[in-house]
């Protein structure tokens, strides 16, 4: 029993042995991996692939860790020698809640962008006839962009959530969600119809990535399309 040791020397202890044990595992994990690959070049999908997961996947599951092994350390303690607060306590795993929804969300925008890649190999643009490829890439551009959005959304709502006042304030947000839907709508016209003009560019494809246009008698080639807008190349740069 630690009732007699102090408890911030006792998260501290218990926070960097897990962060190392965490660090080390990983380590030890993507040194397999990357010498598995080692043969490979180092621009092959696989070695891009390992080089984007290492740092947030290490650092979302020494996080993990770290929160998990938090909870067998007596913060509140009143036996301590210098106890934690209620408040404390519950600040500190607060912030480690919240740094794991950050972090959460990178992992999964790389994991997003590592799919996109492997379709993308899959159907490489730079080909003669290709048509079906550009369909492909133009579908692919606005999927790692709505994705990332609501990535970014989702996570913040998590982030939102572990505080108590928001809570309340979204339960009452809730009943009144028609009204403010209404409003939003009539505000953000606009807006919404720019977005679902891009969704419908994106998948019913009247223009392509790399299609050739001409704009106000401007010659010039698709370059990107975005959510809400297109850039278009011209001849001239």
């Amino acid at each position: 029993y630690l009732s007699d040791i102090n408890s911030w020397l006792i998260l501290l202890i218990v926070l960097a042995s897990s962060l190392v044990l965490s660090f080390v595992i990983c380590w030890l994990i993507f040194r397999i991996l990357r010498f598995s690959g080692r043969r490979l070049d180092k621009k092959s999908l696989y070695n891009v692939a390992i080089k984007d997961l290492e740092a947030p996947v290490t650092y979302f599951i020494s996080l993990f860790i770290a929160i998990s092994s938090i909870d067998t350390v007596p913060l509140s303690d009143e036996n301590a020698v210098f106890p934690f607060t209620e408040v404390a306590s519950q600040t500190i795993q607060l912030l480690f809640r919240l740094s794991l929804y950050i972090i959460g969300a990178w992992v999964m925008m790389r994991f997003v962008n590592i799919f996109i890649m492997i379709i993308e190999e899959l159907n490489n643009i730079n080909t003669e006839n290709n048509l079906h490829q550009r369909k492909v890439a133009t579908q692919l551009q606005f999927i790692r962009k709505i994705s990332s959005v609501i990535i970014v959304v989702v996570a913040t709502s998590l982030a939102l959530l572990e505080f108590e006042d928001v809570r309340k304030i979204g339960a009452g947000l809730l009943t009144s969600a028609g009204v403010a839907g209404i409003i939003i709508g009539f505000a953000a016209q606009k807006s919404i119809a720019n977005l679902l003009a891009g969704l419908q560019i994106a998948f019913t494809q009247p223009i392509r990535i790399d299609d050739v246009v001409i704009i106000e008698g401007e010659f010039g080639r698709v370059e990107e399309i975005t959510l809400t807008y297109v850039v278009v190349r011209l001849w001239d740069q």
